[in-house]
């Protein structure tokens, strides 16, 4: 007995009337979609998701980095903070997608006599899709935090 494969012609009546339903293979990639596209579209989510908190954690190390070094020019601590919230505000105005209101700026200086001078970004990500596609994922992201030091130099 031959084995009979139904294919897109038949429209399943053949299989009906050979009594081969079992083996019909119409609808098999509909059912195969349907079993693969969730997890598919789960990890498409994912890597979006990823992607995203990765951006902004490069925008804000570049952006922590770049106000340490611009600001280690002052020649005191008033004018470093000034400096680096400066070129943060400046910054953050040209950027595509950072929020200046989610946005704060710490400075620091460590050592005595003080030899180091850190500057600290963080970024709130309540405004971004992020919260909600990383409760898929399950990833607690809500804040990110970039911390950049440099040393004093020239004195």
């Amino acid at each position: 007995m031959a084995i009979l494969h139904c294919n897109a012609a038949c429209r399943n009546a053949r299989c009906r009337e050979r009594g081969s339903i079992l083996r019909c293979r119409s609808g098999v990639a509909a059912l195969e979609f349907a079993l693969v596209a969730p997890m598919m579209l789960f990890m498409v989510l994912a890597m979006i998701c990823f992607g995203a908190y990765l951006t902004f954690l490069h925008e804000l190390q570049e952006l922590s980095s770049s106000a340490a070094r611009s600001s280690v020019a002052g020649l005191s601590d008033a004018e470093r903070n000034s400096m680096a919230e400066q070129f943060v505000a400046n910054a953050v105005a040209r950027s595509a997608i950072l929020n200046p209101h989610d946005l704060s700026v710490q400075t620091a200086t460590s050592g005595s006599p003080p030899t180091d001078y850190s500057v600290t970004v963080s970024y709130t990500l309540q405004d971004t899709p992020i919260p909600l596609l990383s409760q898929l994922i399950s990833i607690p992201v809500s804040n990110i935090s970039r911390t950049s030091t440099i040393e004093f130099g020239g004195y």
